[in-house]
């Protein structure tokens, strides 16, 4: 699996995940705001997707598809351990963005002991019960991004739960339909906003 880092010795650090049929080129904007925001970045190719394990291979809802997906979770947690041990980076100031179904397996990850300070989640449609109490018990907030127009109803049913449920939750809803990274290009200034919100949250112990 390709780690691709942008080649920077700030102390505050983020991971973004793809989401589902997507790579991690849809972060490279992001991560040139969040370069500008002190904070380094590392794009990931999950397996099944873009350049990594069974590249490109996964197709959202074909059948066998998921058996493709096992082991995200510990993909996830080497390259979490992977950018810690850079020089300069602090190891206490890790933030994670994750895109549709590669928010759920952040949270796998995290339970397994391999935890972020800050999470940030673009349509995580995948995102159990279990893994939104989880982060509301946490200490710090956490940033939930969708469109009111989301598409499938597994997302429509996490936006609901988050809206009726979550205490720690920030919440940004957008008016244009689209989906995960897709926002990005629905919603010019979400990078810029999401860099900010991470700046803040990792700056601060």
């Amino acid at each position: 699996m390709p780690l691709h880092p942008s080649a920077s010795p700030w102390h505050p650090p983020s991971s973004s995940f793809n989401r589902a049929n997507g790579d991690r080129r849809a972060y490279d904007s992001t991560a040139a705001i969040l370069a500008r925001h002190g904070v380094a970045s590392l794009r990931l190719d999950l397996r099944g997707h873009g350049e990594s394990t069974n590249r490109g291979r996964f197709v959202p809802f074909a059948s066998g598809m998921d058996t493709l997906l096992q082991g995200t979770a510990a993909d996830i947690t080497a390259g979490l351990h992977w950018l810690a041990r850079r020089p300069g980076i602090d190891p206490a100031r890790l933030g994670v963005v994750g895109a549709s179904y590669s928010g759920e397996f952040a949270i796998i990850a995290a339970q397994s002991g391999t935890t972020a300070r800050s999470y940030a989640f673009l349509s995580p449609g995948s995102l159990s019960s279990e893994s939104i109490r989880w982060l509301d018990a946490r200490s710090t907030r956490w940033l939930f991004v969708a469109s009111r127009q989301e598409r499938t109803q597994a997302t429509r049913d996490v936006i609901a739960e988050v809206l009726g449920s979550s205490r720690q939750a920030d919440i940004w809803l957008w008016e244009p339909q689209s989906h995960a990274t897709l926002l990005f290009d629905a919603v010019p200034e979400l990078s810029t906003l999401l860099a900010a919100w991470l700046a803040a949250r990792l700056s601060t112990l």
